[in-house]
C-alpha cells in the first residue's frame, strides 16, 4: 500500500477518525480501498494539495494589525456613554 496525499474536492468526513475535511485541503487515505472509494465518490482527486499562495500568507499580518488597532472613542459607543452618564447621576 502506497500512501500519498490527495486533494479534497468536496467536503467530507474521514470515516476512521471522524475529522471533517474541506475542499483544497490535503488528505492521506488510511488504505487503498478508502482512497479508491473517495475518488469514485468525487471527494478526492489524486495529487498533492495546493500550496498556499501569497494572499493566504498575508492574512496573519492583517489580523495582527486588527489586534493592535486602537479602540473606538467613547462617543462611538452610545450604550457605554449612556451607562456612564446614568452612573454619574446616581
Amino acid at each position: 500500500m502506497t500512501k500519498h496525499t490527495h486533494t479534497v474536492i468536496a467536503e467530507m468526513v474521514d470515516s476512521v477518525t471522524g475529522e471533517r475535511k474541506f475542499p483544497n485541503e490535503g488528505f492521506t487515505p488510511h488504505d487503498d480501498e478508502q482512497a479508491e472509494r473517495l475518488i469514485k465518490a468525487a471527494c478526492l482527486k489524486e495529487g498533492a494539495p495546493p500550496k498556499a499562495d501569497a494572499a493566504d500568507e498575508e492574512k496573519p499580518k492583517s489580523d495582527e494589525k486588527a489586534a493592535t488597532a486602537k479602540p473606538a472613542p467613547a462617543a462611538a459607543k452610545p450604550a457605554a456613554a449612556a451607562r456612564t452618564a446614568r452612573a454619574a447621576r446616581a
